[in-house]
């Protein structure tokens, strides 16, 4: 929790300075407003509560923070405009304020940090999966090859790092049984580290990642045979046309 609420001061910091320019703007626009109505006249006490909340930058930024943080009512901040002429357009201008703040500013603020929270917990499950798929591979890598044969990999099925790196992953250990298949993707028969690590990154999440993997090989296989299947027929089909033309010179 701690190292996520570190990890979100950068974006923090960004969104409190667009959240301060946003108000310093619309405070320049009230700050002018509220001057320019109590110049010239004896001062009352509803200008008085005008110049209160808008009588100068500093007030009127904490109003505008006041009006969207809920330290105070915002019909309060509208109403000492009323007893002045163009109320309706402040008042407006004001809401336009309200609803940009609420509805745009505040839901992105809580956007930035859900974001930024879901990448820190991504890149903490990857670095874990990552830590698990080597302390699986040298434990797999029996003959110290720097590889993982098919042979070494099944040797390694049903053990409890195994199982370990099955639930990180997201898989059964009956998947597991054909993940050599699937992380094999040169079709070497063997795994480097690079391999082993990256295929298991790319399998990361609920198991239909591990359900399309296999789909992917159970197609290259079928496509393998189907190209055998038209192969072997093409040879008979030439073998026939041998036969036929044969006979056709007998019969001449």
């Amino acid at each position: 929790m701690v190292y996520l609420i570190l990890a979100s001061l950068g974006s923090f910091f960004w969104t409190m300075a667009m959240m301060i320019l946003m108000m310093y703007v619309f405070a320049i626009y009230f700050t002018e407003m509220a001057l320019e109505m109590t110049s010239g006249m004896d001062k009352t006490a509803d200008q008085a509560q005008l110049m209160d909340k808008w009588g100068s930058i500093g007030q009127s930024i904490l109003s505008l923070y006041l009006a969207i943080s809920g330290g105070d009512d915002w019909r309060n901040f509208v109403d000492v405009m009323k007893p002045h002429a163009a109320w309706q357009v402040n008042s407006l201008i004001f809401c336009l304020y309200i609803a940009f703040a609420t509805l745009v500013m505040l839901n992105l603020v809580t956007g930035v940090f859900v974001e930024g929270a879901q990448r820190i917990i991504r890149e903490e499950q990857d670095n874990e999966i990552m830590k698990i798929a080597c302390k699986v591979f040298v434990m797999t890598d029996t003959d110290g090859s720097d590889e993982v044969s098919r042979e070494e990999f099944h040797a390694m099925l049903g053990t409890p790092m195994l199982r370990e790196y099955c639930e990180v992953v997201g898989i059964t250990e009956q998947q597991a049984a054909e993940l050599f298949t699937i992380l094999d993707k040169d079709g070497s028969d063997t795994l480097s580290i690079i391999e082993f690590v990256k295929g298991c990154l790319r399998l990361r999440g609920p198991c239909r990642a591990i359900d399309v993997a296999h789909m992917q090989i159970q197609m290259q296989l079928a496509h393998q045979q189907m190209q055998g299947d038209i192969q072997r027929l093409l040879d008979l089909l030439r073998s026939i046309s041998s036969q036929i033309s044969g006979e056709l010179k007998t019969v001449k």
